[in-house]
């Protein structure tokens, strides 16, 4: 997990949908690669206290870490239809089959869960250990089929500031200094629901 943008967009978007749809929050929740950087401990606070029992995984053991998963592997039949929200923050773009990858998260969400996954669109290279991919909402489209989007939204960083889903922000935000165009550091992020 990258930055603060994630937990503030993953409290906000929650705390929208609970009001829109008047149903409580809670359940068993799934948070993958949570050995990294210890940034999970954040969102696991964070998703305690609106009342879901946390599960972390990682594809290694380390500290925080309650069950070893490979995402490019199915999920065992202990963790499919088992989540009411999947949360997958700064992950897929480490995993060679990001593909495979997100259709094993949506496989452990329940049947109308919810899956968090914030993504790099625009970010330097950084290896965790490795670092393959980066991802636009069409590439989130493609990769999470079978879901549907029901908040959508862009971060920058350094500042972790949060901005409304435009397709082409990052145009929008992009500088010109000496004649080379550059493009801000941006991540996208979605809250899913699996049909």
């Amino acid at each position: 997990m990258g930055d603060r943008s994630q937990a503030s967009f993953l409290s906000q978007s929650l705390s929208q949908l609970q009001q829109a749809t008047g149903q409580p929050l809670g359940g068993r929740a799934l948070i993958t690669g949570a050995a990294l950087e210890g940034h999970s401990l954040d969102i696991s606070n964070l998703m305690t206290g609106l009342g879901y029992q946390m599960t972390t995984s990682d594809i290694a053991t380390g500290e925080g870490v309650d069950l070893i998963w490979d995402l490019q592997q199915p999920p065992a039949d202990t963790l499919r239809d088992q989540f009411s929200l999947v949360i997958s923050c700064s992950v897929l773009e480490h995993i060679p089959d990001a593909r495979s990858a997100a259709r094993h998260l949506a496989l452990s969400a329940k049947k109308g869960g919810l899956i968090y996954i914030s993504l790099p669109w625009v970010w330097r290279y950084h290896c965790y250990p490795n670092d393959f991919h980066r991802f636009h909402a069409s590439s989130a489209d493609k990769l999470f089929e079978g879901t549907k989007v029901l908040a959508r939204a862009w971060s920058t960083s350094p500042d972790c500031k949060l901005y409304t889903f435009k397709p082409e922000l990052d145009q929008e935000l992009s500088r010109v200094i000496d004649g080379v165009k550059y493009l801000p550091y941006m991540m996208l992020h979605e809250i899913r629901m699996k049909l």
